[in-house]
């Protein structure tokens, strides 16, 4: 299982992965709608896309807007708007090979 969200945190995708740890959005307050928004690194190479799931340790979909998946690239900031997912992780469409991507996480509950 990942972490309970709480407010600003980080999310890695190790190398030789494609997923970050899942980050927990049932404890705020039964699934309220969040706003979150996630800042690249600078070294990133790869594309990134938000997964969602239902629940932790659920089943994860790619997070689309508009028909698009939503993502980032180098050194974007993508805002995930007013979403009541269970949980939620980055997924890298390639491995990593070039070490570990660490991505901020910061975010607010919906109005």
């Amino acid at each position: 299982m990942g972490t309970a969200w709480r407010g600003p945190t980080t999310l890695t995708i190790a190398n030789g992965a494609v997923n970050s740890e899942e980050v927990d959005l049932t404890e705020n307050k039964a699934r309220r709608r969040v706003t979150l928004l996630f800042y690249a690194p600078a070294t990133l190479t790869e594309t990134i896309v938000v997964e969602v799931a239902p629940a932790p340790g659920g089943t994860y979909r790619r997070l689309q807007s508009g028909g698009s998946d939503v993502g980032g690239t180098i050194g974007d900031a993508t805002v995930v708007d007013s979403i009541s997912a269970g949980a939620i992780r980055l997924h890298s469409t390639t491995t990593l090979s070039s070490g570990a991507r660490v991505f901020e996480m910061t975010g607010s509950e919906a109005r």
